[in-house]
């Protein structure tokens, strides 16, 4: 279970890091709505941005949302964690079964269908 959190912590990062220039992007022609000079296109934005500031500029915040992707899958790890010792069997070993019983109108459900 370990592993198999540590490799979704590791694509949840890549994830955020390959998308994070695109949220700059988004945030900077979200503040410059209200200006005078605004931005032609998200494309006009990216290259204003390229040109004026350079590529570290577009990563600028990034170490935030790395805490927060990192505090998120340790949370939800521990969840899992939680969960698991809460299901286990009298054995001792966690349970991974869902049973979902659904009724129909042979079972005594008397909605519309």
């Amino acid at each position: 279970m370990m592993v198999g959190a540590m490799l979704i912590t590791g694509v949840d990062l890549f994830v955020n890091l390959i998308t994070y220039p695109m949220h700059t992007v988004v945030q900077r022609m979200m503040m410059r709505s209200g200006e005078a000079v605004k931005y032609k296109s998200s494309s006009d934005a990216l290259l204003q941005i390229l040109i004026n500031e350079g590529v570290r500029s577009l990563y600028k915040g990034a170490s935030a949302q790395i805490t927060i992707c990192a505090v998120r899958n340790i949370l939800a790890v521990i969840y899992l964690i939680i969960l698991n010792k809460h299901r286990a069997g009298r054995s001792g070993q966690p349970t991974y079964s869902i049973s979902i019983r659904w009724k129909n109108s042979e079972d005594g459900f008397k909605g519309d269908h």
